[in-house]
């Protein structure tokens, strides 16, 4: 079986290029015009230009879509390595980040607890680097309250000094979301490719169909506007 990278949108571009362009240039070379278009045992009249600036107006939209989703599935092809490779340095930045709060926080709790314990329960904490939460701060404060509370009896530590300890816990939070500084190589290349995407799927696929129902519209109903948009027509 041969390998074909292109998507099932690209491939409709791709014939609709290829349909257009081969009626275009038998229109242009053979002089073929079509006068009328019987419909529903109506005929319809058509001006000798009507039929070419339709084909080349088609022809120009269905390029550029073309183009676009040839470059989209050129990025993507073969189990998406562009989108693959994103995903993992974001994991890797997630998991660097969550190895420095756990750090933070071992530092803090093994001289307060056995190390052993204080790893366990540094792990724990770490999950919350990355929190989306509207109070994170006091989401790890219950979180290690919960997990220290065991070892209360056995910490030398009054009720203050417990508090202090927790407080210390929020500060260390604080410091490893101050101090981590994520080394991505493809942040501007996924930026790109985001607006990039932006552009096929807002632009190209949305909102240009809405323009041009909006200019029939306005076509329609200003004979102003259908004048100046022959003059511009027939120019191509």
């Amino acid at each position: 079986m041969a390998f074909d990278p292109l998507s099932d949108s690209t491939r409709k571009y791709r014939h609709g290029v290829i349909t257009v362009a081969s009626a275009l240039i038998a229109v242009q070379i053979f002089q073929v015009k079509i006068t009328e278009i019987p419909i529903g045992g109506i005929k319809i009249e058509l001006k000798d230009q009507l039929i070419p600036v339709a084909l080349t107006l088609s022809l120009m939209y269905l390029t550029i879509s073309f183009g676009v989703c040839l470059v989209d599935d050129n990025i993507n092809f073969g189990k998406a390595p562009f989108v693959d490779e994103i995903i993992k340095e974001s994991s890797e930045v997630v998991k660097s980040g969550r190895e420095l709060l756990e750090k933070y926080i071992f530092d803090l709790l093994k001289r307060y607890i056995g190390k052993e314990d204080a790893q366990d329960i540094a792990n724990e904490l770490s999950g919350w680097m990355f929190a989306i939460d509207p109070n994170p701060e006091k989401r790890i404060a219950e979180q290690a309250i919960s997990l220290l509370e065991r070892h209360k009896n056995n910490m030398v530590l009054g009720q203050s000094t417990f508090d202090e300890l927790i407080e210390n816990v929020i500060r260390s939070f604080r410091a490893a979301r101050r101090d981590f500084r994520p080394n991505t190589s493809s942040g501007s290349a996924l930026r790109a490719y985001y607006y990039f995407r932006i552009f096929r799927i807002y632009l190209l696929e949305a909102a240009f169909p809405i323009f041009l129902a909006a200019a029939a519209f306005v076509v329609r109903m200003s004979s102003y506007v259908t004048e100046v948009l022959q003059r511009l027509l027939m120019a191509i």
